[in-house]
C-alpha cells in the first residue's frame, strides 16, 4: 500500500501529477484478495485518486507460471468486479514487453 501513496503533492496537500507504478513479477501473489482489495480500496479513495489516470500500474510477467498468468489475465475484471471506480491495471506478459521496447528502439519504416 506504501507504493500508493503520493509522492507528488500540490500546494493544498494534494496528489499533483499522475503517477505510474511498474510490477514486474515471476508469479502469483502469496495473497492474491488481499492484493485485489488494495487496489480496490485505493480507487475509491479519493486522496489517492480523483480521476482515472491518476494512478496507473503496470505489471510485466517474466516467466511462464500458469497461475500467475490466468491470475494476471483476470485481475482488471476482478478488481472492476469487487467495486473499483476505475481500472488501474495494465497487464504484460514479457514477451509483449520486450516486443514493445525492440519496436521503440528499432521502429518499422
Amino acid at each position: 500500500m506504501d507504493a500508493l501513496q503520493p509522492d507528488n503533492l500540490n500546494s493544498f496537500g494534494e496528489r499533483g501529477k499522475p503517477e505510474s507504478i511498474l510490477v514486474i513479477t515471476d508469479g502469483a501473489p502469496d495473497d492474491p484478495d488481499a492484493v485485489e482489495d488494495i487496489l480496490v480500496r485505493a480507487t475509491l479513495n479519493s486522496y489517492l485518486m480523483t480521476q482515472a489516470d491518476d494512478i496507473c500500474i503496470t505489471i510485466v510477467q517474466i516467466g511462464d507460471d500458469i497461475m500467475a498468468t490466468s491470475w494476471l489475465e483476470g485481475l482488471a475484471d476482478r478488481l472492476m468486479a469487487k467495486g473499483a471506480r476505475y481500472n488501474i491495471v495494465d497487464v504484460l506478459p514479457c514477451k509483449e514487453f520486450l516486443a514493445a521496447a525492440i519496436l521503440k528502439i528499432f521502429p518499422h519504416e
